[in-house]
């Protein structure tokens, strides 16, 4: 209990010390007695201060008394309440400073460009929130000083005032109820405690503790003292012993003085340890040394929770252990909550920090998530006005907003809000949030899965209302989407980290108001708002990146940023848009702004692109001596790097695409060195020694082709000293370096320390030997014949230390082998279970094998059996990431069904294990030893695969046909069907395979979910009714085939009538159901059913009366096609859940009334040349359909009808959401397309159309024009506000209308696809301010004219870039590097593109995707590839 006592002391101690260190200092002081409430506010002080030195006295002392502690803790509440008024306060003031009201907008400014916001959050808090990273960060800063400003005549609203000055009242009364009794108390026992105290020999108390921790966020005219203390301390030989005394009287800031010289950077890098210790007034030599201990103690005690399993330490970090979260979780139970749905844990009346847990429910549909029992748990809780945090956890958390919003107006406590919203959700989260104490606040956008699975790309905008939240220190908008800025964030000056993509950074006009900001990604731009002197007062920043530097004209524009004064700042990016052209002039003008941008010598990561200065700057060796990394990128008039060896803590260079380097000089202890791109480099030079080598971690050194001497490479000493040579490298890489390696055999076994290697076109190595190794990369090695680890007979010539190999295949995760031609694998694939990534390609002899991104693949063109020679398959029997197999001989079609779609998305796509047979002659059936695919009873094969889920086999027309039963006859049913536990997806693709196979085949499959069967002409009869005794007693090793139509006979098993959600049945003519079946009625979870060129199945579902209920009520997708050639009606019943409907090819087909299907969102009809009438369609959202003559005259009519007012039917539903309409015919005017909700519009194959109008489509966001060939005008598209994706292809005519039309849509278009390249003119580009996807597709030009180039340099906000099936296609856009933001570069079936920009790739570029493309562009993108640029190539045969 006297622990319970203490810490609850101790709680209410750090709430006192925050608020009197808050709020009752400098300015807010003078402006409480401006607005008239000074007396209730020193009340307030007073009490305070008394509360303050009581509970100082009893630090560290034990207090058994449980009413107490209950009483201190109701104080608790009393004093939030306190801090809770005092903070409104300063939000009124910081409100008068910043919009003006009565006093100046610059106070919120001190002299040297820091914020002045008084509030520094409790201490108490911190603890509370240490257990998370975010609030931490949130709540993590320097306590900032504020200096009085002049006092002005300030208003503050009446009832306003009334209000704080009630509350403080109130909060005083308070106090003095509850204060005054527990501080007699407290009095009482420490008294009690000092009489016993006095009769034992005990040590004398310190009166006064002092802590490390930084309280000041600046200090000020101390600069000069600090340095002189830190060179006394820096410089004296590391045996003294140095006593340095600070001497004043109390309160001059020797303590503050102290704790700045122990945080400087200086200090930490010179020191080892670092420790702080209060001496205070009682100096006793073993009280001291014991504390000092304590503190080393402390340390062993950390390492030992460690090594006793109570925490795990993961890098610079510590992992708590589940024991030990859920003693924190008990422990903190009374402040801290949360509601995860699935216990029912009791809340605390007095919980302040909650979170709602809802990652169960992700992966399910929104309609199984258990909204009534959150919203029960949330109305329960009787202390939401306390709550000072809320996080969400899980995007079905979204669901519960609506609920929130009713619940949540009581939240005006809140300091950190961390949430998942939707587009329509986020403008409206600010109406249940109080702007005066929000400290951390965190957006993450879900978008939104539309009905038919696909993911929309969120568009909003931060609310204009949050700009007022002014104590808002953290804003996190990262998540995907795309996030727009609205006016007057400047006005947030007390935001330190804004957590967006860079463009939200560049948006932000006049950020230079944002003095607090830690991190800065800035574009230079000629507007006032945005110039480079924006940076003067920004002070706090520890990471700047400038980009758009040739916007800065004169070095005095560049000293305007005084990147000289920011001694925080840590991380400095500059970098101009390269300008091939450049002459004298210019390169003068950027090495004047170069000068000028001289940094503080405190910083540590310098990089500079694309300048093109012919030398380095001069306080390039003076102010960049702390520098640990130095990058430099595309600087291509440098010749020689300079000033290098003065540069002592260099830890990390990398120099990329200096195209006319010739020499560098490496400086001693380097850990990474990266030299990539630079064709002209000759000699890399160093200090000879162990020095030079003994720290590299990480080597890369690729496109040198001329590089001749490189020292690290030494010819003398490489072989002979290689163990001590580079004892800590762990990553090598050498590609297209044709001087530097020149040994036929490459012993590297003896770096124990490497574990990835990557050697590229290194022509000269025979033989390689390496240690166990994580990843091991392999290409165009043409010599390569021996690899120790993957072939069969070790090395020829190699140390005797030779790596054992089975520890090389247990440490191996990711392999590369690609045109080795005289490198001979033999192990069989993978070798090892735990292997993430595998590619081999073009071996002599060896099938292609890939395992990447959960897919794994086998081509050949002579493989005949798979066996356990070639696939390890007990290796892949433990991968969970397998999801399926593919069992497929044409590997151009395997190509095509992996694709993944031009948006880049970070979903994984489930993608399969594959084994196909090649043909390099022509695409046809062939090759009559596919059969031989068969796995025999004495390889385990897909038995092993006990987690696949899915299994395709596809194109082999004469597999497992015939032959079963000759193994019948010999082996049991259970060695030669896979038992495959997990497989829920199962599809059957133009194959051989007879329905008595399948039928015993689909007996081992219990947990199946969906069947698709496509081609297979084998299956002819299908029974689906309830299993017969014989069903029951046949099996595969018994059964006798006693007729074709035995062997023919698909019969589904009773388990699967349950378990079954998708059957999809196509091209199988032949196919009818046997007489006395049950249909589909059985299936009682089957949710989809299509069928497809199976006219027997299709006339037996469906009929002119349409009550054969064979259809299951279940169903809620159902596709048919084409349907009976007699079928004049469609009038469905009996399918109440049927959202999906699909209806096509059918010559007869007259009228649908589908007014039954109430529950039908989806309508495709297409193929039905005589339907005139469609009606039953009010809750109707997409409808697909391709119009006839006949339709469309009935639907003009009805047109007629409503304008006359004799028919108010209207010919789309009003629930419309998505049209797509095909075969339109002439002029298309606006009543016709009157879509009110509609948000997408698809107008394909009307080849005949000439003109639409849509000024009835206000809500339109989504255009798709398609194969109209004389379309050539689109009226009122000026009107179409919303329109934010375009897409226009095969439709010419169209263009020369798109290149003129001056529509105020166009600067909200987000995405644009088009296949006439005279669309990008400069006059277009300009409007297209918000274009963030351009795809071309299928262009017949070579490249892009000048104009064009121009133009696409306007699009300042693209992210992504594609170019498809441009066959013609011979280059990419020269100054494509000059697009700042673009993230993604999809390139596909462009053959003719053969390289990537001479001017190189931009930098924001993440993610590179090369499918279909030359080998020369996919050896240039494997070059490319870094660790922030991620380069997918996929070949098509």
């Amino acid at each position: 209990m006297g622990l319970v006592v203490t810490a609850a002391s101790a709680a209410v101690e750090w709430v006192v010390q925050s608020i009197l260190g808050s709020f009752f200092t400098g300015q807010l002081q003078v402006w409480t007695r401006e607005v008239g409430l000074t007396e209730h506010v020193q009340g307030l002080e007073s009490e305070m201060r008394s509360m303050q030195m009581v509970l100082a006295t009893t630090d560290r002392r034990k207090i058994d008394n449980g009413p107490l502690s209950e009483s201190l803790n109701e104080l608790q509440d009393v004093l939030f309440d306190a801090e809770d008024v005092m903070d409104e306060l300063d939000y009124y003031q910081l409100q008068q400073q910043i919009e003006g009201k009565g006093s100046r907008a610059s106070a919120c400014i001190d002299p040297e460009g820091s914020c002045v916001s008084s509030y520094t959050p409790s201490l108490f808090q911190q603890v509370s929130s240490g257990m998370n990273q975010i609030i931490g960060w949130a709540m993590h800063g320097r306590k900032r000083k504020r200096e009085e400003e002049p006092t002005h005549s300030i208003i503050l609203p009446l009832e306003i005032k009334h209000d704080i000055s009630d509350r403080i009242k109130g909060i005083l009364n308070q106090l003095r109820i509850k204060g005054k009794p527990v501080l007699e108390i407290l009095q009482l026992e420490l008294s009690c405690q000092i009489a016993m105290s006095k009769q034992i020999q005990s040590e004398p108390r310190k009166p006064r503790q002092t802590t490390s921790l930084l309280i000041e966020r600046k200090v000020y005219g101390r600069d000069a003292e600090r340095d002189n203390i830190i060179e006394l301390l820096t410089k004296g030989k590391s045996s003294d012993l140095g006593v340095l005394p600070l001497v004043g009287v109390g309160g001059v800031g020797k303590t503050t003085l102290a704790r700045f010289v122990y945080h400087d950077q200086r200090i930490k890098d010179h020191f080892d340890l670092r420790m702080w210790v209060c001496v205070s007034d009682n100096f006793n030599e073993k009280s001291l040394t014991r504390e000092i201990l304590e503190h080393e103690t402390g340390m062993q005690y950390l390492d030992n929770l460690v090594d006793w399993g109570f925490f795990e330490e993961v890098e610079s970090h510590y992992v708590m252990h589940d024991l030990m979260h859920d003693l924190a979780e008990k422990v903190s139970s009374n402040e801290c909550a949360a509601i995860d749905g699935l216990e029912s844990n009791k809340i605390s009346p007095s919980v302040r920090h909650l979170s709602i847990i809802t990652t169960a429910y992700d992966k399910d549909g929104p309609r199984s998530f258990p909204t009534k029992n959150f919203e029960n748990k949330l109305q329960n809780i009787r202390s939401l006005q306390k709550l000072r945090t809320l996080m969400f956890f899980g995007r079905r958390s979204t669901i519960l907003l609506r609920s929130l919003q009713t619940l949540c107006k009581e939240l005006k406590r809140l300091r950190l809000l961390r949430i998942y919203v939707t587009v329509s959700d986020i403008s409206s989260i600010h109406n249940f949030l109080k702007p005066h104490h929000l400290r951390y606040l965190e957006f993450i956008v879900v978008p939104v899965t539309n009905m038919f699975g696909h993911m929309d790309i969120a568009n909003t905008s931060i609310p204009q209302a949050f700009t007022n939240f002014f104590h808002l220190q953290v804003l996190d908008v990262s998540s995907n989407g795309n996030i727009a800025v609205p006016i007057g964030m400047n006005k947030l000056i007390n935001l330190r980290h804004l957590i967006a993509h860079e463009k939200v950074h560049s948006a932000i006009d006049s950020f230079g108001k944002l003095t607090c900001l830690q991190k800065l990604i800035f574009k230079v731009q000629d507007a006032d708002s945005f110039e480079i002197g924006q940076l003067r007062a920004m002070n706090d920043l520890v990471i700047l990146g400038i980009s758009q530097l040739e916007n800065v004209k004169t070095k005095k524009e560049a000293r305007s940023a005084r990147l000289m004064d920011k001694e925080h700042l840590e991380e400095l990016s500059l970098s101009w848009n390269d300008n091939m052209s450049s002459g004298p002039t210019e390169e003068n003008t950027r090495y004047d702004v170069l000068e000028g941008l001289e940094p503080h010598g405190n910083l540590k990561h310098l990089q500079l692109t694309g300048y093109s200065g012919a030398t380095s700057p001069t306080w390039f060796a003076s102010k960049v001596t702390s520098s640990q990394v130095l990058h430099l990128e595309n600087c291509r008039e440098w010749r020689i790097v300079q000033y290098l060896e003065m540069l002592p803590l260099l830890r990390r260079l990398k120099l990329i695409r200096m195209w006319n380097l010739v020499e560098v000089s490496i400086p001693s202890y380097l850990e990474e060195l990266v030299l990539v791109n630079m064709p002209k480099l000759e000699n890399c030079v160093g200090m000879y020694g162990i020095e030079l080598t003994s720290r590299i971690r990480v080597l890369t050194v690729k496109d040198c082709p001329q590089l001749n001497e490189f020292v690290l490479f030494h010819r003398d000493h490489f072989h002979a000293e290689q163990k001590s040579w580079f004892p800590s490298l762990n990553k090598l890489t050498i590609g297209h370096c044709y001087r530097i390696i020149m040994w036929k055999i490459l012993p590297l076994e003896e770096m124990r320390a490497l574990k990835e290697l990557e050697l590229i076109d290194v022509p000269i190595v025979e033989e390689l030997s390496v240690p166990s190794l994580e990843k091991l990369v392999l290409i165009q090695m043409r010599s390569l014949q021996i690899c120790s680890g993957i072939t069969a007979s070790p090395p020829v010539q190699v140390s005797t230390s030779h790596v054992d190999q089975n520890e090389w295949i247990s440490s191996l995760r990711e392999l590369t082998v690609h045109d080795c031609s005289s490198l001979v694998v033999s192990l069989p694939i993978p070798p090892s279970p735990l292997m993430s990534y595998l590619s081999i390609k073009r071996l002599s002899a060896f099938p292609t094998m890939e395992i990447n991104n959960r897919k794994f693949t086998i081509e050949s063109d002579e493989l005949s059996e798979l066996d356990g020679r070639i696939l390890s398959f007990h290796n892949l029997k433990s991968l969970t990431t397998v999801l399926s197999t593919r069992i497929s001989y044409c590997s151009d079609r395997l190509a095509a069904s992996i694709r993944r779609p031009f948006l880049h998305s970070s979903i994984p796509v489930v993608a399969p294990i594959s084994i196909s047979r090649r043909s390099s002659c022509r695409r046809r059936f062939i090759s009559p030893s596919v059969t031989s695919i068969i796995l025999p009873s004495s390889t385990p094969g897909f038995n092993q695969l006990i987690v696949l889920e899915c299994l395709v086999i596809q194109k082999c027309p004469n597999l497992f046909q015939l032959q079963i039963s000759d193994q019948a006859n010999n082996t049991s049913s259970a060695t030669n069907i896979p038992a495959l536990p997990s497989l829920k997806s199962l599809t059957i693709s133009s194959c051989g395979i007879a329905g008595r196979w399948l039928t015993q085949m689909l007996h081992h499959v219990n947990s199946l979910e969906k069947l698709d069967l496509f081609d297979c002409p084998q299956m002819k009869f299908l029974l689906t009714n309830q299993p017969t005794e014989r069903e029951v007693t046949s099996s595969l090793a018994s059964a006798e085939i006693t007729s074709a139509g035995d062997e023919q006979l698909l019969q589904i098993p009773c388990s699967l009538l349950h378990s079954l959600k998708r059957l999809s049945i196509s091209e199988c003519p032949d196919l009818e159901f046997c007489s006395g079946s049950g249909g589909f009625a059985g299936f009682s979870s089957l949710v989809q059913l299509q069928i497809k060129k199976c006219p027997k199945l299709v006339s037996a579902l469906v009929s002119e009366t349409n009550d054969n209920g064979l259809l299951p009520m279940s169903l809620q997708d159902l596709s048919l096609s084409p349907l009976s050639t007699n079928l004049q009606s469609f009038s469905h019943e009996g399918l109440p859940c049927l959202r999906r409907l699909s209806l096509c090819r059918s010559q007869h087909l007259k009228s649908m009334q589908l007014h039954s299907c109430t529950s039908l969102e989806y309508l495709k009809i297409l193929g039905c040349r005589s339907l005139v009438v469609l009606e039953g369609l009010s809750s109707l959202r997409r409808l697909d359909i391709q119009m006839n003559p006949e339709l469309s005259a009935a639907w003009h009519l009805k047109l007629q009808e409503q304008e006359q007012g004799s028919n108010q039917d209207q010919v789309f539903p009003p629930s419309l959401v998505e049209l797509h309409i095909s075969n339109l015919e002439g002029s298309i005017n606006s009543q016709f397309l009157c879509l009110p909700s509609v948000t997408k519009l698809a107008v394909r194959d009307s080849p005949a159309l000439k003109s639409i109008q849509l000024k009835h489509c206000m809500t339109l966001e989504k255009l798709e024009i398609i194969n109209c060939k004389l379309l050539a005008s689109i009226e009122d598209f000026h009107s179409i506000i919303n329109l934010r994706s375009l897409k226009v292809l095969g439709t010419r005519s169209l263009s020369p209308y798109l290149q003129q039309e001056a529509s105020g849509m166009w600067f909200r278009l987000e995405s644009l696809m088009i296949d006439d390249a005279t669309v990008l003119s400069v006059h277009l580009c300009k409007q297209l301010t918000s274009l963030r996807i351009l795809q071309f597709w299928s262009m017949g030009i070579a490249r892009l004219t000048e104009e064009q180039e121009r133009a696409l340099q306007l699009l300042t906000s693209l992210r992504q870039l594609g170019f498809s099936r441009c066959q013609k296609l011979e280059s990419l856009p020269a100054n494509l590097r000059s697009l700042d933001f673009l993230e993604v570069l999809h390139i596909d079936e462009c053959r003719s593109i053969r390289r990537l920009p001479e001017m190189g790739l931009p930098p924001s570029l993440s993610y590179l995707d090369l499918y279909g493309c030359c080998e020369e562009l996919c050896m240039q993108g494997r070059m490319a590839e870094t660790e922030k640029l991620k380069v997918e190539i996929i070949y098509k045969q």
